[in-house]
């Protein structure tokens, strides 16, 4: 399929890689803010002090949650109509900019592309938490939390509400203004143990285990009365740079030696050339290059590129990365052929890795660790501090491991079932 970015090029004072930062179920449910048509939309206020939310205790029954809110008022809207989020692009930006832990996944650009590829069937919502210092609901109200959510039942056919986790979507973390962090967070485990999450258990995917966000979880959570818990736990490569030795010093002798000489025997069998996006550079060709590796490759279900609708967002999220200065891709080719490539995004002082593809014909000259190690020298050379290599990185090459999981967090339903409709999707 002909990529749409054919004519799109990574234009004359855009840095490639350099990033841009955006300027500093029962009865009585209370309503998820739903936009209608021709209205102007009113968040849920916050409750009273006599309508605290309650929450399950082990020595007793419910009792109000000890983990309150400060002086700053804050309220919860829940959005289910894609459409309507874009009135809050610019609140959105600025939370991303500011969050406790990034995460590139949630930022507008790219969560709002991700639920229009792959969104139609999950029965989304996205949570948003406003603070209101006047202490008046205003949907204009700074935004201190963001996280996407979809319903679903658990092999006990409890109800939950999930982080959405789309396709290639590497972290799970809500986006949390890092000022005020504790009461945003603890607003978001009051909604989700209140009758209008619909829910029972609360499960976050994909968080960086002892992170800052992690940490405070826990921390809220246990203050709040609340039990929670980690499962899940799945580890991949994480690259930091190392202060004082260049990329290649800070590989075992070993194995630098052995990929010196597989780059020795590809050189003498044809030419080798290292790429990095360059201005100028057609950027709809590299698109193409990931499409012919993974077509050809027995590891193409995991790619974002094995479907049309992946393809559309991995378009999509290249062409405003391309347009923001957040991008990064790199390739080897091999006698004019290409033999592997890269796509990265910048965030904060580092990358994430979006989406790898080798030629698997080569794999006795180890691509994917070759293309790892042109990786990290370009990083090193650009000056980034770290890679999170997704689930394609080489760990031999990488010199952390990061460890994500789900954190669950019971609700204070009285019982193990909520009633309601059963989530759709």
């Amino acid at each position: 399929m002909a990529s749409q970015l054919d004519k799109r090029t990574c234009g004359p004072g855009r840095g490639v890689g350099q990033e841009r930062m955006p300027a500093a179920g029962r009865s009585g449910m209370r309503p998820e803010w739903r936009p209608a048509e021709g209205s102007t939309a009113t968040p849920q206020a916050d409750p009273s002090p006599k309508e605290a939310p309650r929450v399950s205790s082990p020595d007793g029954p419910p009792r109000p949650a000890t983990a309150r809110r400060g002086a700053s008022r804050q309220s919860v809207l829940v959005v289910q109509d894609p459409q309507a989020l874009g009135e809050f692009v610019t609140a959105w930006e600025d939370l991303a900019a500011a969050a406790l832990e990034p995460n590139v996944y949630f930022e507008p650009w790219m969560l709002q592309n991700a639920l229009k590829a792959f969104g139609a069937r999950d029965n989304l919502r996205v949570l948003m938490v406003h603070n209101h210092p006047s202490g008046r609901p205003d949907p204009a109200g700074k935004l201190a939390l963001l996280v996407p959510l979809q319903p679903t039942l658990s092999f006990k056919q409890l109800r939950v509400i999930e982080s959405w986790i789309y396709p290639q979507c590497g972290l799970g973390a809500p986006l949390v203004r890092a000022p005020g962090a504790r009461e945003s967070v603890a607003r978001l485990l009051d909604w989700a143990n209140s009758e209008g999450s619909g829910a029972s258990l609360l499960a976050l995917k994909r968080i960086a285990r002892g992170g800052p966000l992690h940490t405070l979880i826990f921390q809220v959570a246990v203050e709040a009365g609340l039990h929670p818990s980690s499962t899940d736990a799945a580890g991949r490569g994480l690259w930091r740079h190392a202060e004082g030795a260049d990329s290649d010093a800070a590989l075992p002798i070993g194995l630098r030696r052995r990929l010196r000489q597989k780059e020795q025997r590809l050189a003498q069998r044809g030419h080798l050339r290292h790429r990095v996006l360059q201005p100028g550079d057609d950027v709809g060709g590299w698109i193409d290059d990931f499409a012919r590796l993974v077509r050809d490759s027995t590891q193409a279900g995991a790619s974002l590129l094995a479907s049309d609708q992946g393809r559309r967002f991995f378009e999509a999220t290249i062409e405003e990365a391309l347009r923001r200065g957040r991008l990064i891709l790199l390739g080897l080719d091999f006698d004019g052929a290409p033999m592997a490539r890269r796509c990265l995004l910048t965030v904060g002082g580092g990358a994430v890795a979006l989406e790898t593809a080798y030629e698997e014909e080569l794999a006795m000259f180890s691509p994917a660790e070759l293309l790892e190690l042109h990786c990290l020298r370009h990083l090193h050379a650009l000056g980034l501090q770290w890679m999170d290599g997704g689930g394609a990185s080489t760990s031999r090459l990488l010199n952390e491991e990061l460890t994500v999981e789900t954190v669950v967090i019971g609700g204070g339903t009285d019982d193990p079932v909520v009633s309601g409709p059963p989530p759709q999707g």
